[in-house]
């Protein structure tokens, strides 16, 4: 994430630093400014669990089945 888009090229600018510099998460950099780490984390491992996770919520059957549901997505397929 880069918002310093009021000074300097604008827009391109903001662009060129994220295709030079690659991703980065605002609270990543702060942490490392602050000296929590010793060289700037790679962001593509949080992105990679990230997405894993929110795959798993949408791809996984949750093993709890609502009361009913099967029963009303039966009468709504009767009255089609």
């Amino acid at each position: 994430m880069y918002r310093d888009v009021e000074f300097g090229l604008g827009i391109p600018e903001a662009l060129i630093h994220i295709t030079f510099e690659g991703f980065q998460l605002p609270w990543l950099s702060t942490l490392n400014r602050m000296g929590y780490f010793q060289n700037q984390p790679t962001i593509l491992p949080i992105f990679l669990i990230c997405g894993a996770m929110i795959w798993g919520i949408w791809a996984i059957k949750s093993p709890f089945k609502r009361v009913g549901y099967e029963q009303s997505i039966a009468k709504n397929d009767e009255n089609k």
